[in-house]
């Protein structure tokens, strides 16, 4: 798999190289024609294509949602043929004083 996106990597870098000798063809032959035109430099652009390091803690990067009743139907629509009447409900369990289990339970209406 990793080898796939290091091939895809670089195809992509190819092609950028073989745009940007085709941006200064352009170029020459419209400093040659003696057409003015305006140098644009991208903002942030970048051409020597170092790799980034590798972050250790991929996990930080996921932004926590809050689960609820919407999110719930948007996920399940996706695995129930476009359903939508998706339920959450708890079932609570009290042992004494010091501790409650709570199990969730997913009801569909086909």
């Amino acid at each position: 798999m990793m080898e796939s996106y290091q091939q895809q990597i670089s195809e992509l870098k190819q092609q950028i190289e073989q745009l940007e000798h085709e941006n200064l063809c352009l170029k020459q032959l419209l400093d040659e024609a003696g057409i003015s035109y305006k140098e644009k430099n991208i903002a942030g652009a970048q051409t020597d294509y170092t790799q980034e390091k590798y972050e250790q803690n991929q996990g930080a990067r996921i932004e926590p949602i809050e689960i609820n009743d919407k999110n719930a139907n948007i996920f399940f629509m996706l695995f129930c043929r476009g359903r939508q009447v998706v339920t959450w409900h708890p079932d609570v369990y009290v042992y004494g004083k010091d501790y409650v289990r709570i199990e969730w339970h997913l009801t569909m209406r086909i």
